[in-house]
């Protein structure tokens, strides 16, 4: 027996904790997490590729930590770098979920062990890279760091404005900030605190 449950932006699959075995010989244990054969990610994959392609979705990566298989799951147009495509939505991870528990207790390959399934979108990463990252985060504290100084600063912290071919601009206390792009070498996400 198997459920799904949401939490934040992942779901999970859990396997009924009244199963055990032991999957020692698919892991090697580390002092902060195990981490799976890479062989065995690569049958996943391979597995349910045609599966999960069939609603345009594919496996960003898998991991193993403590419990838990985890794996990311994105859109194939943003597998292949299709500059401003939707990713994946709860609905997909809710489906791949699905999937690929069913999938794994049919090969059985982690015996009855008590594991969680985590199926995630890759979510918001600390850096902006792309113009629909920059758009979508247009008003959040950002901290772009210059290879070179700009204005006798090389990292500004502030609330993004915008980002235009030549500039990235930064609201800084107050005053806008034009940091020419050719300068900049990492824009992040940073908290207000």
């Amino acid at each position: 027996m198997a459920f799904i449950s949401l939490s934040g932006t992942f779901l999970q699959w859990r396997r009924n904790p009244v199963y055990r075995s032991n999957i020692a010989h698919l892991f090697r244990t580390t002092p902060e997490c195990c981490i799976a054969d890479p062989a065995f990610f690569s049958r996943i994959r391979t597995s349910l590729a045609p599966t999960l392609s069939a609603k345009n979705l594919g496996i960003q990566s898998i991991g193993w930590k403590k419990g838990h298989l985890i794996i990311s799951i994105t859109s194939l147009d943003d597998l292949r770098g299709v500059p401003n495509c939707p990713g994946a939505t709860i609905d997909d991870c809710a489906y791949a979920s699905t999937v690929i528990g069913e999938y794994l207790d049919s090969i059985d390959v982690l015996g009855e062990e008590n594991y969680t399934l985590e199926v995630t979108t890759p979510g918001t990463k600390d850096e902006l890279t792309k113009d629909r990252e920059f758009h979508a985060f247009k008003g959040f504290c950002v901290k772009v760091t210059t290879s070179e100084p700009v204005k006798g600063h090389s990292e500004f912290i502030g609330n993004l404005q915008g980002r235009s071919d030549t500039a990235i601009t930064v609201n800084v206390k107050g005053r806008s900030v034009n940091i020419p792009r050719r300068s900049v070498s990492v824009v992040k996400l940073v908290s207000e605190s």
